[in-house]
């Protein structure tokens, strides 16, 4: 029975690991999965799981010889790692991973341009409207003070 309950924590922390990296490595991740205490539940819960998990398949090897396993175990063991096998192949971790990645770059690489963009272009056009249009010397005049105001002392 240690060999089942092993095996499953082994999978359970295999697809939680994937299913927060994939979560925390999007271009533009959800607000709850930026937080830190987010991140330190995932990875102690992950790591937690995958040590007992890998202690229950120790422990189940070590007693094999006393207690073996029954086909029960054995079709049990086997229908998780297909359940892992199937939906490991439906997140397609790599394939996503790779195509954040791809997104990731070409958002950086295109925010910097605009940036160059507007910083080179806002500069001219800029003096060039206010050289041009002179202030109306019947408009009312611009206030110099902040919006807000100040506090007492």
């Amino acid at each position: 029975m240690n060999a089942v309950v092993g095996t499953l924590l082994i999978v359970v922390a295999a697809l939680g690991f994937a299913v927060v990296m994939l979560v925390s490595r999007r271009p533009n991740p959800a607000a709850w999965s930026q937080h830190t205490l987010t991140h330190e539940i995932a990875s102690i819960s992950i790591v937690s799981l995958g040590g007992f998990g890998v202690a229950f398949v120790i422990q189940s090897i070590s007693d094999l010889q006393q207690k073996p396993l029954t086909a029960t175990h054995v079709i049990t063991i086997a229908l998780m790692l297909a359940v892992f096998a199937a939906v490991w192949v439906r997140l397609k971790v790599r394939k996503t991973l790779a195509e954040y990645a791809r997104q990731m770059e070409s958002a950086s690489s295109a925010s910097a341009k605009e940036s160059q963009l507007e910083s080179a272009g806002n500069v001219l056009p800029l003096s060039a409207e206010i050289a041009a249009a002179p202030e109306d010397p019947g408009a009312p005049p611009r206030p110099r003070t902040p919006r807000w105001r100040k506090k007492a002392a």
